[in-house]
């Protein structure tokens, strides 16, 4: 009885704060109170002692003195394996009290047999469960323990863990689970938690919507997501797992709309990879992703994932599918607009993206297609310098030398051609069309009836020709001229075809 009362009494005096320093120095203290513990008296007094334990470590200066006491730690982790739920959950309070404390951390987490009481806590019912959480989530922010604490067991602590944070019963539980496992999540570990079939899971079900959480576990959750994305490439783990967290980003963009600027962070990390690019363009709506978050609202969200398809649209495998993809034309379109020109930065990057995509021919004929993508281009360029608006000219020439004429513009040209008075046309600069040429080239469409002529022109009298000033207008003036040799050497042959035919006629009718 009187051992009872003392442990009560010194057990108040532990909830005063400016009382624990002087108890925990106090000669012997310590020692009698794990004597008590350990002993066969009262179930009462053995609580208490262990409640005075947990009391004394709320200070944070003393947790490591009590945490360094000898057999202090051993003696709370024999007292939980009895199965009493008071015990359990005053011996929890003491290790989460003790843990909070940076110096006692690693200290706990290398000591493998606390960490399988813990993980037995977890599973328990009551304050205990929750208790032993927040131990969990304590260890597990000194970046020094992740890994030996994942290493326990196959990863049980992730089982613990995962199913406790979708446990919608018990909510302190829920919130420090997620926390504990966001604080797993770092670049080293991420290959391994990628792979980890529950602890994935998990995420899949939470971003998914498949329980009902609290919105704290489902931002834990999101920013977990992000932390992945931070470590994780084709390099270091396999193309199935990769996959599966681009695809729940797409989901979580479709899902979470909130969610759009963390989504965009994480793809800016997942593409600083080079070899990550061409796994993520072929992941089903990813490009449509992408797209939708270039038209976002929010103007960082946008420069964002401007920079995102840049550095995807570098690999020449992906250009196609990005290129031909309407919603990203519409995109970059709209950062030819007023509206996105205000951001001029930002207007440069996708005119880069769309110097990239130029490179393929389908990808111009989308382009030329795209309702009102060449008028904004054009109305950019009359806003910017020489040196950029050569290269947009360049552009809109490759791009005007895809389309095809519509009937209306044919009909209307062949009727001008057809009111031309012939008499008033001078021979010497007479441009005859030549129809074929005009949907496969317009570049080449015409050419000089009197070419002979200005060919024996002195040079002095030749008229001086521009001479492009970007890689795409030297590239396109290479390409018009090689059509224009093949168109010539193509109208020789025919002509001594015709010459051919001609003279056997003429030698028949002779003979006849």
């Amino acid at each position: 009885m009187i051992i009872k009362r003392t442990v009560k009494i010194l057990g108040y005096f532990a909830l005063l704060e400016n009382a624990r320093a002087a108890l925990v120095q106090h000669p012997g203290l310590l020692d009698t109170l794990i004597k008590v513990i350990n002993s066969d008296v009262s179930m009462t007094s053995r609580i208490d002692s262990i409640w005075m334990i947990a009391n004394l470590a709320f200070t944070d200066s003393l947790r490591g003195e009590i945490a360094q006491h000898p057999c202090l730690i051993s003696t709370l982790m024999c007292a939980s394996y009895e199965k009493n739920k008071e015990i359990s959950s005053e011996t929890a309070a003491a290790f989460m009290n003790l843990s909070a404390a940076t110096e006692n951390r690693s200290l706990m987490a290398n000591n493998s047999e606390l960490v399988r009481i813990l993980c037995f806590l977890v599973t328990e019912g009551g304050d205990a469960r929750s208790r032993a959480t927040g131990t969990l989530k304590n260890l597990a922010s000194a970046p020094e323990n992740r890994e030996r604490l994942l290493s326990y067991d196959n990863a049980i602590i992730l089982d613990a863990l995962a199913h406790t944070a979708v446990d919608t019963t018990d909510d302190k539980a829920a919130f420090r689970a997620s926390g504990a496992l966001k604080n797993f999540v770092c670049s080293e570990t991420a290959p391994f938690l990628c792979q980890h079939r529950v602890f994935f899971a998990t995420l899949e079900k939470v971003i998914n919507e498949e329980v009902k959480v609290k919105p704290k576990v489902v931002a834990d959750s999101c920013l977990m997501l992000k932390g992945l994305s931070e470590g994780v490439s084709v390099r270091n783990i396999p193309l199935s797992s990769f996959n599966k967290v681009a695809t729940l980003l797409v989901r979580l963009h479709r899902q979470l709309p909130s969610y759009d600027m963390l989504v965009a962070e994480s793809l800016s990390h997942l593409v600083k990879t080079e070899n990550n690019a061409i796994p993520l363009v072929a992941i089903p709506e990813f490009v449509n992703m992408i797209a939708n978050l270039m038209m976002h609202k929010e103007a960082k969200i946008r420069e964002t994932t401007t920079k995102v398809v840049l550095i995807l649209s570098n690999p020449k495998a992906n250009r196609g599918k990005i290129g031909t993809n309407h919603l990203i034309l519409e995109g970059l379109k709209e950062q030819f607009s007023p509206r996105g020109r205000q951001n001029d930065d930002q207007s440069k990057l996708a005119l880069q993206i769309v110097e990239c995509l130029a490179s393929e021919r389908e990808n111009l004929v989308e382009m030329g297609e795209q309702s009102g993508f060449l008028e904004n281009i054009i109305a950019y360029a009359r806003e910017l310098n020489r040196e950029y608006r050569s290269e947009i000219l360049d552009l809109s020439s490759a791009i005007i030398s895809t389309m095809k004429p519509t009937s209306e513009m044919l009909q209307n040209r062949n009727e001008s051609y057809d009111s031309v008075d012939a008499t008033h046309i001078d021979d010497r600069t007479h441009l005859v069309p030549t129809e074929p040429d005009i949907v496969s080239n317009p570049a080449a469409s015409i050419v000089l009836r009197r070419k002979a002529e200005l060919e024996n022109t002195s040079a002095a009298m030749k008229p001086m020709l521009a001479q492009p000033k970007s890689k795409l207008g030297s590239f396109l003036k290479e390409k018009d001229d090689l059509d224009l040799a093949e168109r010539d050497d193509k109208e020789i042959e025919e002509k001594e075809y015709v010459d051919e035919i001609e003279d056997s006629m003429s030698v028949a009718f002779t003979t006849a």
